[in-house]
């Protein structure tokens, strides 16, 4: 009977085992396009230089916009971008917050680079210890319960989307952090500036 009961032991424990352990044996890779436009396209204003490169000091040291009602004098330093294709009030684009992340514990690593904007949150070239129940959290630190869950970590390889929830102001958050829950785990972090 004890042999029975010891064999039952052995069969749970590792049955267990491999459904904790399985995910991390291979990766689960998510290559999805980056909702947050981290790019700078410098071919627009390279098109508006003359051919040897010189800029008119009036044309940098302000633009002047008119519309039917609105008139506005924007300094070039200023993160403004206009919204020419609609009547309504100017808009302002949200500022883009990015950071790389660093290994969390010891045993796990997390590589790539983060960038935030508004409600929209990215994860580019994430390369990360596959863990089972992974997710994504926005906090002020490495301390995980004052942290904000946004949503399960999709994959632990490649690009991925995530939608911050309308609830949390993610300019209120200066790290995001890949966390583990079944192993109660940091396995990554980025600080985002």
């Amino acid at each position: 009977m004890k042999k029975i009961i010891t064999i039952l032991i052995l069969v749970a424990s590792g049955a267990t085992g491999w459904i904790l352990l399985e995910p991390t044996l291979s990766d689960d890779i998510v290559n999805e396009e980056p909702v947050v436009d981290f790019s700078t396209d410098s071919s627009a204003q390279d098109s508006q230089l003359p051919e040897d490169g010189t800029i008119d000091q009036s044309t940098e040291q302000s633009t002047e916009v008119n519309s039917q009602q609105n008139t506005a004098t924007l300094e070039t330093n200023q993160d403004v971008v206009l919204d020419t294709n609609t009547d309504s009030d100017l808009q302002i684009n949200p500022t883009v917050r990015s950071g790389s992340f660093t290994n969390g514990k010891p045993r796990y690593v997390a590589t790539g680079q983060v960038y935030v904007s508004g409600s929209d949150l990215s994860l580019v070239d994430l390369n990360s210890t596959n863990v089972p129940d992974g997710f994504v959290y926005l906090a002020n630190g490495l301390d995980i319960n004052d942290a904000v869950r946004v949503e399960k970590l999709k994959g632990n390889v490649g690009n991925q989307n995530y939608t911050i929830p309308t609830s949390v102001n993610a300019d209120d958050y200066s790290h995001v952090l890949i966390w583990c829950r079944a192993f109660g785990s940091l396995i990554g972090y980025a600080e985002i500036n």
